[in-house]
């Protein structure tokens, strides 16, 4: 749910000690619409694999930072009776 399928990066060490670096697209491949990549790519032991989060959940990450931990975090006790009141209604 909050992973980035589009961009999962695989870092490895050349035979010569330089990062390589392999951006995969892996949800074209969980839905079958290409094959990534076009040969064959083995994990290694030494190889770092990572998964970037998705959009939603970097804003949901954010929200709860920003209002939950922020704002409501300032005034403990009071977060619950917290209402917001929609236009027209008081």
């Amino acid at each position: 749910m909050g992973a980035n399928l589009n961009q999962v990066v695989i870092f490895r060490r050349g035979d010569d000690w330089r990062l390589l670096a392999t951006i995969l697209d892996v949800k074209k491949a969980l839905y079958a619409q290409r094959p990534i990549p076009a040969d064959e790519l083995w994990l290694s032991d030494s190889d770092i694999v990572v998964v970037p989060k998705s959009r939603i959940q970097q804003f949901n990450e954010w929200v709860d930072l920003v209002f939950t931990r922020g704002v409501y975090g300032l005034l403990p006790g009071q977060a619950s009776s917290v209402t917001f009141v929609g236009e027209g209604r008081l």
